[in-house]
């Protein structure tokens, strides 16, 4: 029995310093207490881990594949997946308006791949749209087309019902995709 409990201690100092060796202190803390018993100390430290952003992606990485911990591992796994997308619609939106329409077409594709993402690319649109350039009105523009598409999401059709509005919904995405290359031609 000593000697079990002796091993289990080994493990856990050995899965904490190769955790150690790789990523910041205050990440060696926060993995180390995704771990814990107590659900509110797990929780209160993947929101701090979330809170680090985009630029603690890398150290998050490093924990996971370091991490022995399953319930570590699935948790970092979930926070870098929403930093790295949190990260992509912030390049999409700074790339929103572009002069070169390429980056602006991708950059709108991107945002709209993402419409049911609520918390993603709600505020930073509407926060886009407070502006007067042609950023602010495309920002505009997709907001309309989101709401557009809003009045559909929570009703069950059928088949042949839903192939229509899909169709419906890729002739509206591109005449919205004209609307914002009329704005980007312009230069307004």
């Amino acid at each position: 029995m000593f000697r079990c409990m002796i091993f289990f201690i080994g493990c856990f100092c050995l899965n904490a310093t190769a955790v150690e060796a790789d990523a910041k202190p205050q990440v060696i803390e926060l993995v180390k207490q995704l771990s814990n018993e107590s659900f509110d100390i797990r929780e209160r430290a993947a929101k701090q881990l979330e809170a680090l952003g985009a630029a603690g992606i890398d150290d998050l990485r490093k924990a996971s594949e370091k991490s022995e911990e399953p319930e570590a591992r699935l948790r970092l796994s979930m926070i870098i997946s929403r930093l790295s997308e949190r990260e992509a619609v912030t390049k999409a939106l700074r790339d929103l308006g572009n002069a070169d329409w390429e980056m602006t077409k991708a950059a709108l594709s991107a945002i709209l791949r993402r419409r049911r993402d609520k918390n993603g690319v709600e505020q930073p649109l509407a926060e886009m749209a407070k502006g007067t350039d042609a950023r602010a009105r495309i920002a505009v523009e997709i907001q309309n087309h989101f709401l557009a598409l809003s009045r559909f999401d929570n009703i069950k059709f059928d088949a042949s019902t839903l192939t229509a509005l899909q169709r419906h919904e890729k002739t509206m995405e591109s005449a919205l995709f004209e609307r914002c290359r009329s704005m980007i031609g312009k230069g307004q």
